[in-house]
């Protein structure tokens, strides 16, 4: 075999075996002594090499992606090695984007480099585009809607919904109070007291009827505080 039937530009890199070369010179499988022979005869096949990079045996031209590592990226770049002649591949640090939108947090993800937001938290929009997050199984009555709705937060399978429950206030009868305990709820929106127990009042009055009055005074009995109707 000679030099002039080696086609010398298809060689790419540094072989690290007799096989390698051959297959890179598209030649039929032949033993290592085979090879030598060739090498010995044309030792300048040794220093021709393809434009490329190599990784993992496979060539990337200049610009292309290299996967070298999922958190690394790489291309192939337009610097040459001097030792092996190849172009070398060039490589950045993936950087990760770790900020969440408020009711979010990131959680890596199984073989990535990087992982995602993921929502925890249902989300309220107010007034002025004020965002407030609510835990779920929590209550949440906003400054806007303060006596007219709260909102509950739930999970359903993946999704976080937030409940409208409008607000209403307990029945409130002044008379019923204990003199002095009337107050607000701790949200300020309906008024509350201390009840007082049901009592008997008596009075005694006279009784008028067309023209004519009672000779004697008459007592007349009356039920004051939170009665039921068997009081």
């Amino acid at each position: 075999m000679t030099c002039t039937t080696v086609p010398t530009m298809s060689l790419h890199c540094i072989w690290s075996s007799a096989e390698h070369l051959i297959k890179s010179f598209n030649l039929l499988k032949t033993s290592d002594e085979v090879f030598l022979q060739l090498f010995s005869t044309c030792p300048f096949v040794s220093s021709v090499c393809k434009p490329v990079c190599v990784f993992n045996n496979t060539e990337y031209l200049p610009g292309v992606k290299v996967p070298v590592n999922i958190c690394k990226d790489c291309s192939c770049g337009s610097t040459l090695d001097p030792k092996t002649g190849l172009h070398v591949i060039e490589c950045s640090p993936v950087t990760c984007n770790t900020t969440c939108s408020q009711g979010f947090s990131y959680v890596r993800s199984p073989g990535q480099c990087c992982g995602t937001c993921v929502q925890q938290h249902c989300i309220y929009t107010g007034p002025n585009n004020t965002v407030y997050t609510i835990e779920v199984g929590k209550s949440f009555n906003p400054s806007n809607e303060k006596c007219a709705y709260s909102y509950y937060c739930i999970k359903v399978n993946a999704a976080f919904t937030l409940v409208a429950n409008k607000s209403t206030c307990p029945a409130f009868n002044p008379e019923d109070c204990v003199d002095g305990t009337v107050t607000t709820t701790p949200d300020g929106c309906c008024k509350t007291c201390e009840i007082q127990n049901c009592r008997v009042q008596r009075n005694n009055t006279y009784l008028l009827a067309d023209s004519c009055t009672s000779v004697h005074p008459v007592e007349i009995t009356s039920c004051s505080g939170f009665c039921d109707t068997g009081s």
